[in-house]
């Protein structure tokens, strides 16, 4: 099927106010042809089969042995496992804004600029450094790397910040999920005592409380993990 533009998507998607049931299955659809992935394939009777579907049933086991039927809104063997929650399109736009937010930023760009005025910026920037190369003053990011000889080196004039060396940091969080679910389940172990999402993320650099909530209600609905205290929403392994 044809890929969707993103910001048709954005907009498609951002008055939805169905209930997230009615309407999770199409939205990922459209996202995967939003991303250009290939899209869940139709669920099997053998759940050994169902590799990259919706609906894929798991099964919780309690301590007294019990089983209880499960299912997983959308499922992909050895990548992930996705639980739909209505109100995604806004948090997507937000990230998309943001993201914008810093380029922009990056570039030393002020104000609300529109996508023709970017281009043109970019324009120009790309034919003032092309002239400036052609005068030999390159402006290398990666001197060592790119001009290791040393035959043309100039800065881009940025001020860099010391990287320290890291001792007494928390851990980046990782990016990928199965990554993600096992150092919050490692986490829980060895801490011995239920935790909240907030403590959860203070022990990781690169991850929120609002993200470390999405991961552990994961789990809880996967039976990897217990919620203790559903006031202050205490997590344990």
């Amino acid at each position: 099927m044809p890929t969707l533009d993103i910001d048709a998507f954005i907009q498609r998607w951002a008055a939805s106010g169905g209930a997230e049931r009615a309407n999770y299955g199409q939205f990922l659809s459209e996202l995967c042809r939003v991303l250009d992935v290939p899209e869940p394939e139709p669920t099997r009777p053998n759940d050994a089969d169902n590799a990259y579907v919706f609906e894929r049933n798991v099964y919780e086991i309690h301590d007294d042995d019990r089983i209880s039927p499960r299912r997983i809104d959308l499922y992909r063997r050895g990548c992930f496992v996705l639980e739909a929650k209505q109100g995604v399109v806004t948090v997507l736009r937000d990230l998309h804004d943001e993201l914008d937010a810093l380029v922009q930023a990056a570039y030393g760009w002020e104000g609300t600029l529109t996508d023709q005025e970017v281009l043109t910026r970019l324009g120009n920037l790309n034919a003032l450094r092309a002239e400036e190369e052609r005068r030999g003053n390159i402006r290398y990011l990666r001197e060592d790397y790119q001009d290791s000889k040393g035959r043309a080196v100039r800065d881009l004039g940025l001020v860099v910040p010391q990287v320290t060396s890291g001792i007494g940091l928390p851990p980046i969080f990782p990016k990928k999920l199965p990554e993600q679910v096992q150092v919050v389940r490692d986490q829980l172990r060895s801490a011995g005592r239920p935790l909240t999402s907030q403590q959860l993320a203070s022990q990781f650099r690169g991850v929120g409380p609002e993200k470390m909530g999405e991961i552990v209600e994961t789990l809880v609905l996967l039976g990897q993990v217990r919620q203790i205290d559903a006031d202050v929403t205490l997590y344990a392994a």
